[in-house]
């Protein structure tokens, strides 16, 4: 997506093609990080990895098995002309925001801000090598901000990749309550739940439920379930 050069402007870098403009050209992007042109900045990526000479069986082939064996770069490389007239840059997923901080180690680009948006990095540093952990904290010391969307994730980074409490940001995850501040609410309904990531702890949300009366519909893969006692309380869809 092209953009305005100056200091306003912030990268976003992704895999992908979730978050590519909309039919009227409205961009969309994950998290609504596109909201960050509320605030003036202006947000600029490339798909260009995925068409063109990207495509190509072959060249495709061999970019996905070289990003297996170490970190995503096409993108970030592709992106680098953004970069160098941004004021900022977001990477969705940690992942995509590796090859930029290794980068960043190297010394280049530390002048312009850089946030990682995490998704699995807490569980990764607790179940890693200890040479992949040092590796980690090396990578990770010129990050500005991790975003994490849960409390109990700080103290995790904190200890196993050294990162400190200012570059930690727990963002609300899951409503916008601001987008709801005027909605008359009740007590009385049903509860439903719906997710189906394998992280989810159907096992402790039904001991919550079971004898409650209360009724609940939950929307979930079967497999995520198997094994568990599902209360009468609870639709299972």
């Amino acid at each position: 997506m092209s953009a305005a050069v100056g200091e306003r402007t912030v990268t976003i870098l992704k895999s992908g093609t979730y978050g590519s403009p909309t039919s009227n050209g409205t961009p969309i992007l994950p998290y609504r990080i596109d909201h960050l042109s509320r605030r003036g900045w202006c947000p600029a990526w490339t798909d260009r990895h995925l068409d063109g000479f990207w495509a190509r069986p072959r060249i495709a082939g061999l970019v996905t098995k070289l990003e297996a064996l170490g970190v995503p770069f096409l993108q970030t490389m592709l992106a680098l002309p953004a970069i160098r007239h941004s004021g900022g840059i977001v990477a969705i997923f940690e992942s995509e925001g590796h090859c930029f901080a290794l980068l960043r180690r190297l010394g280049l680009f530390r002048r312009r801000r850089f946030v990682i948006v995490a998704c699995w990095l807490a569980e990764l540093a607790t179940a890693m090598s200890p040479r992949r952990l040092r590796f980690y904290r090396w990578m990770y010391r010129h990050v500005d901000h991790v975003v994490v969307f849960s409390q109990n994730q700080r103290a995790i980074l904190r200890d196993k990749l050294g990162l400190t409490d200012d570059q930690i940001v727990i963002a609300r995850f899951g409503i916008d309550l601001d987008e709801w501040t005027d909605v008359p609410t009740s007590d009385g309904g049903r509860v439903v739940a719906v997710g189906r990531d394998e992280g989810r702890d159907w096992g402790t949300f039904f001991a919550a439920v079971d004898g409650t009366g209360w009724p609940v519909t939950v929307a979930s893969r079967p497999r995520s379930v198997a094994g568990l006692d599902i209360p009468p309380e609870v639709d299972f869809r």
